[in-house]
């Protein structure tokens, strides 16, 4: 049970990939085993690639195979391909920037005209495909067969049919929503972490070891700093708990005052013991329940990102 174990394997397991109007087959050097492949785009789609003075396409598609073999699943026997296309511009790859004097180089023209166009998605697409050990083919991800040419022409076509009005729009329309959901994942996790630190005081680190980006915070990251803290009642805590604090009490002395005398609030004013007891409680809530709630509803919503980008990878 030992899987591919180079580059040249997996390309030889994927067939005549250039017969199929792939070319440039290039082993990569970051990984163990993958490569790229290339392809020109097809001239009855929206998208026009940049040209130079003899005509040759700047533009080319560009897709990179992966035999990811630290995310194999659990019964060991299928690695997952992990594969990407992109739109990449020959002449940029070799150069520092467009230089419009070099013949060579797409045309000033062609490249405002490329620009305008609409221009094809970049795809990921992870845990779709895979490779069988035991079978040593590719299936699916309903472990149905599938050929090397298949999947890379499934990849180029939803990657052209992007910049197509009616095929491309439910991929358009999908990347909309992920945006938003996105979008609002991370204003809610910013939002708390604003109110964590700007009105509980509170300060999270960051660790060398851990990305808090997607995995979160521990408890030991939340914590309060010495400085501009407070001591009243006998009960140190920062400055800005106790400003809320004394706008609490404001703003309920304002609703509820006058009070009858026999009334429970009546009691409480009425005792200094009661008095301290109560804004002792108030202040454990502001300055320990509260942000700790909060903390752990961040940690929550971090969470939930982090399975909404996983789930995104696999689409």
């Amino acid at each position: 049970m030992q899987g591919l174990n180079s580059s040249q394997n997996l390309i030889d397991l994927f067939g005549d990939i250039t017969s199929s109007g792939y070319i440039n087959p290039t082993f990569l050097n970051d990984t163990k085993v993958g490569f790229s492949i290339q392809r020109k785009y097809p001239t009855n789609i929206r998208y026009k690639p940049a040209k130079n003075t003899a005509g040759h396409e700047d533009n080319i598609a560009v897709i990179w195979v992966v035999y990811d073999t630290n995310r194999k699943n659990n019964n060991l026997t299928l690695v997952p391909l992990r594969l990407r296309i992109a739109m990449m511009s020959e002449y940029r790859a070799k150069h520092w920037d467009y230089d419009f004097n070099d013949d060579a180089c797409p045309t000033e023209e062609s490249v405002r005209e490329s620009l305008n166009s609409p221009q094809p998605f970049d795809l990921d697409l992870y845990d779709y495909f895979f490779y069988s050990i035991n079978e040593n083919k590719f299936v699916d991800a309903d472990n149905s067969n599938v050929t090397g040419i298949e999947i890379l022409n499934k990849l180029f076509k939803a990657h052209c049919d992007s910049v197509h009005p009616l095929k491309g729009f439910p991929l358009r329309s999908k990347r909309v929503t992920q945006r938003i959901f996105r979008f609002i994942l991370d204003q809610l996790i910013n939002g708390q972490k604003w109110i964590l630190e700007k009105v509980f005081s509170r300060t999270l680190d960051e660790r060398l070891n851990r990305s808090t980006y997607i995995d979160g915070y521990l408890k030991d990251d939340m914590k309060i700093l010495a400085l501009g803290n407070m001591e009243i009642a006998g009960y140190r805590t920062s400055k800005n708990i106790v400003l809320l604090f004394a706008i609490i009490v404001v703003t309920t002395a304002f609703f509820v005052l006058p009070v009858a005398e026999n009334s429970y609030a009546g009691n409480v004013l009425r005792s200094e013991t009661l008095m301290i007891a109560h804004s002792l409680i108030v202040l454990y809530f502001l300055d320990t329940a509260i942000p700790n709630l909060l903390f752990r509803s961040m940690n929550l919503t971090i969470c939930i990102r982090k399975r909404f980008l996983n789930w995104l990878l696999k689409r």
